[in-house]
């Protein structure tokens, strides 16, 4: 039958034993005719998979025969007779007694598709499954009631000190702090989240603090997710909750995409909409069943918030322990994600428990459901009782005192030297103790090596870090079968490895971080660099998916084993895989990794074009993580403008060249920007690169535009719209900031105002709005919003103004955009100063200016300065408008932005104009100059205003002729925007003096 089949394989693929077929039914032994040390979570673990199955298989069934099958299963743990019954060929080994009896009453109690299991069963996997309690019930043939559960789902991850049970030392000295624990625990499992930063040195004991604790637990239901960080993998984003949310959703690699996808959908049960299934997929390196149409911003941002939220959801089935070994080799980005369970944590019945060691600082802020567990040394008096209790025989007084004296209270050093003591062959007098650790673990490994080649599997499996797989081992060790296993026994009974399952399918663990390091540290440098390439080598043959979604990994062996030539690419792809998850941190940390094995080649051209994309993601990386102007994007940047003057293809300097020039750009270094967008056009243009000739155009946008170059600022605009491919060019958003069409766009807004069209550029604001929020890209969105607002701004469309920059400054604070909030907080200032709040708006407009400059930026300031200066003439305060004015003048002729040159001259006319004992001749020359820079850069805009001002000036002085005259054509010259505050107010004055 088709079922039996299914289910024989699943069976067997746990090492369970199918060992009855009775009619419709299965009997199924875990623990004979093999023996694990797991086998009830085998049995549950298989049992639940059969249910998955019977699902799958009723998929072809039904349309083929119209049969649905169900499936209930009992399982149930106890002792059994084994005896062979029957006669003749018939005679087989067959297990009777209680056991099997309450079992099959399990099974036809349960729901039809559902596992149930008794108590026995479930309190050997506690925290392993989700269950629900069915209550007690009466079994025939049973005389006691049996307490029933339903196996709901695996919770996810085993302990590692799982593996070392019954095999741990007496639990010495700690009862006051697991009394902390266990407090803990009780006000979180009564919905009072707490969470727990356990702090002690390396070998203090505080993994098996935690070990006592989940010992402590095993008879209560719950729920325990655990992961832990490795110094090897410290700079990878999410590493250690990668994992834990494999297996917390079940998503097993040896399972197909179509699988791993149907068990993280049912994993995520409420949770589990189209986007959240596409963006775990894509966090634990799936096929996105849908296209995820987002920024790397928003990805991480919505990633976090839903682990966040499943890990959280957990605790709504029953009590959750999540515990994260080793802070101090983890991530920022784990960091982040823990930082936001933890501030969600006060109201659910989770406790997340850490350990770390006291370098490290936790980044989170202080909370009263927040508790910093310190570990101290033992007691002279404990560390006696433990090595009372660790040795076989009675120690020397003398040496039992200077055991004691040399562990000097690390329950690590008093453990490996007190069993050091104990090996076969040892000496026990106190000249006999080893002087450390690494003294210790050496010498016992030299006697176990006299049987087996132990120390030699033990060095090498250091290579492959704290915790490895035999078949992994295996490729990479150098051993015969037989040896190697012969060793990893060794090394197990020893207890220097914990073993998890039977080779090759087996998991094995150092028992402490220090025991791995002192074995690797104990090979040759030569040695470790040819186990190093050697795993490269099996890392590249046999795993090129890990490639794609762990290239830390092949860079750690490859740099290790010193092939820098194949490191290099690989520490790059990890700072790019990074930098997509807006992981800032570990992309500067990976590049820092990169460059340093580059910089170590012979220089060349070919060095150059290696070390040129590192300093430019480099540069994006700071901009990213530092803003725009930052001296660190300087360094980067200009390194890369150096590397480009030997690389000359297009496609390879046009992107490091941007970050050059867009640097100067920011910082209001016009003459620089202008000379690197030059050499950016004559290298994109030499080419046949669409690319490059476009990002080319939209950097010639933007320096013309802000050089006062409107005509042919204009010009590049429409010429990079003719080569922007949507389908192709949005995927460039992630190496230049913005979408090419957008910035694009965005400054046709403003050219479009500037050029004598108001209605056609406040008509495209609002497309560039549109645009923006369906790029779902919260840069691009915060950005159009602000900087893209301005031209309300010179409409005098106040409303609209404060309605689109009351939004850029929400995104922009949402997610940490300074750059953009600052430009939106100055146009906020303006905005309530011309709704009457003149002081609040000059308060806010100078605290906007503070927060711009802080970034490092300095383009756009003299326009900044101008508007304050304005206002702060209304407030009777000329002279520190006028101050601003010279600063902002300086700046114009110092770099050469000369954009807003008209308004300097118009707001300085208005200031002299207004001084007590007024100076009209410098104002009237001051407001002709404005008029005459507008006409040169035809301008129309800022003719207009500029124009009225001194029309103005005029009347005033009983010149309404001449006034008029000046006006009169600047006005008839605009066909569109007669509704906007200039035209308006140009109409008004003509009224006065016609």
């Amino acid at each position: 039958m088709a079922y039996q089949e299914t289910a024989s394989a699943i069976v067997t693929r746990y090492d369970g034993h199918v060992a009855q077929l009775l009619g419709d039914g299965l009997l199924i032994y875990f623990g004979y005719p093999r023996a694990h040390e797991d086998d009830a979570a085998r049995a549950l673990r298989a049992s639940l998979e059969l249910v998955e199955a019977m699902g799958r298989l009723n998929e072809a069934l039904m349309p083929r025969h119209g049969v649905t099958l169900r499936i209930r299963v009992g399982v149930h743990t106890g002792s059994v007779v084994m005896g062979l019954l029957g006669s003749g060929d018939r005679r087989e080994n067959v297990a009777v007694g209680d056991t099997m009896n309450i079992a099959a009453r399990l099974q036809g109690l349960a729901e039809p598709d559902t596992v149930v299991t008794s108590e026995a069963t479930r309190r050997l996997v506690v925290g392993q499954f989700v269950t629900r309690d069915l209550g007690a019930h009466t079994l025939k043939g049973i005389a006691e009631p049996v307490r029933v559960h339903a196996v709901l789902q695996p919770s996810g991850v085993r302990s590692r000190l799982d593996v070392a049970a019954g095999r741990l030392t007496r639990f010495v000295g700690r009862d006051m702090e697991l009394g902390t624990l266990v407090d803990r625990w009780e006000r979180a499992q009564d919905g009072e989240g707490q969470n727990v930063v356990v702090l002690g040195e390396a070998g203090v004991g505080k993994s098996r603090l935690v070990y006592q604790l989940h010992e402590h637990l095993a008879a209560v239901p719950h729920t325990w997710l655990e992961c832990g960080a490795t110094p090897y993998t410290e700079g990878t984003p999410f590493h250690p909750i990668i994992a834990l949310a494999a297996k917390g959703l079940a998503v097993a690699p040896e399972g197909t995409a179509a699988e791993q996808l149907g068990k993280l959908e049912a994993r995520l049960g409420v949770l589990a909409s189209t986007e959240n299934v596409a963006l775990l997929a894509d966090f634990l390196g799936l096929p996105p069943p849908t296209p995820l149409q987002m920024s790397p911003e928003l990805q991480r941002r919505k990633t976090i918030d839903l682990l966040a939220q499943w890990t959280l959801s957990l605790s709504a089935v029953q009590p959750l322990v999540v515990f994260v070994e080793d802070l101090h080799w983890c991530d920022a980005s784990t960091l982040e994600l823990l930082g936001h369970v933890i501030a969600q944590s006060p109201t659910a019945r989770v406790l997340l428990l850490a350990t770390t060691r006291p370098e490290f600082t936790p980044p989170w802020p202080a909370r009263s459901n927040l508790t910093t567990l310190h570990l101290t040394r033992l007691t002279k008096r404990q560390a006696r009782d433990m090595v009372a209790a660790l040795a076989s025989t009675d120690l020397p007084a003398a040496t039992v005192d200077a055991l004691v004296a040399r562990a000097d209270g690390v329950p690590l050093y008093v453990e490996e030297l007190t069993k050091a003591m104990m090996e076969p062959g040892a000496a026990h007098g106190v000249e006999a103790i080893p002087a450390t650790l690494a003294d210790s673990l050496m010498g016992r490994l030299d006697r176990l090596d006299r049987l087996s080649a132990a120390k030699e599997v033990a060095q090498r499996a250091a290579v492959l870090g704290r915790e490895f797989g035999y078949p992994l081992l295996a490729a990479t060790a150098g051993l015969d079968e037989a040896a190697l296993r012969h060793g990893l026994e060794r090394l197990a009974d020893a207890e220097i490895l914990f073993a998890r399952g039977e080779p090759p399918a087996a998991t094995y663990t150092f028992k402490h971080a220090l025991i791995q390091e002192t074995a690797y540290q104990s090979l040759l440098k030569r040695t470790r660099q040819q186990l190093h390439a050697r795993v490269a080598q099996v890392l590249e043959e046999h795993y090129p998916a890990l490639g794609e979604t762990d290239p830390g990994l092949f860079a750690h062996h490859s740099s290790a084993a010193g092939l820098i030539e194949v490191a290099i690419p690989y520490w790059h792809k990890a700072a790019n895989l990074s930098l997509r998850r807006m992981a800032l941190s570990e992309a500067a940390s990976q590049l820092g990794r990169g460059l340093e094995l580059v910089v170590s080649l012979p220089a060349s051209v070919e060095r150059d074009r290696k070390e040129l994309p590192f300093h430019a993601l480099l540069g994006t990386t700071y901009m990213l993580s530092k803003g725009w102007g930052a001296t660190e994007v300087a360094g980067a940047y200009g390194r890369a403008s150096e590397l480009c003057k030997s690389v000359e293809s297009a496609e390879e300097t046009v992107w490091p060249l941007w970050g050059v020039w867009v640097f100067h750009l920011v910082r209001g270094e016009m003459t620089r920007a202008q000379e690197i967008a030059d050499r950016i056009a004559s290298v994109a243009f030499a080419s046949d690169d669409r690319t490059a000739q476009l990002v080319a155009h939209m950097i010639l946008v933007q320096v013309n535009m802000y050089s006062g170059r409107f005509e042919e600022a204009q010009r590049h605009v429409a010429l990079g719209a003719g080569l922007y491919l949507q389908g192709e060019d949005r995927s460039l958003i992630s190496l230049y900031t913005l979408d090419i069409m957008l910035t694009l766009q965005v400054h046709l807004s403003h050219l479009l105002w500037l050029r004598g069209s108001p209605d056609q550029a406040a008509a495209l604001c609002e497309e560039n709005d549109a645009f923006a929020l369906s790029l779902e890209h919260p840069y691009s969105m915060s950005w159009a919003l602000t900087w893209g607002a301005l031209p309300h701004l010179y409409r005098g469309d106040i409303d609209r103004l404060l309605v689109n920059v009351a939004k850029g400054i929400r995104i922009a604070e949402e997610f940490g955009f300074a750059y953009t909030a600052a430009i939106g907080t100055v146009a906020r200032g303006w905005g309530e100063a011309h709704m009457g709040d003149l002081e609040a708006g000059i308060e806010r407009m100078q605290a906007g200016l503070g927060a711009f400059r802080a970034t490092g930026s300095a383009i756009v300031v003299p326009f900044f300065q101008t508007m304050l200066a304005e206002l702060l003439g209304r407030a009777g305060r000329k002279a520190e408008g006028l101050a601003l004015l010279d600063e902002a003048m300086a700046q114009v002729e110092e770099w050469g932005e000369r954009w807003q040159e008209s308004e300097i001259h118009r707001t300085r006319g208005l200031l002299l104009a207004a001084m007590p004992n007024a100076d009209v001749a410098s104002a009237e020359r001051s407001l002709r100059r404005a008029v005459g820079v507008a006409s040169e850069q035809h301008a129309p805009g800022w003719t207009l205003r500029a124009t009225l001002a001194l029309a103005r000036l005029l009347d005033a002085q009983g010149r309404a002729e001449e006034a008029r005259s000046l006006l009169v054509p600047v006005l008839s010259s605009f066909q569109e925007g007669l509704d906007t505050a200039d035209v308006r107010d140009a109409r008004a004055f003509l009224r006065t003096v016609a």
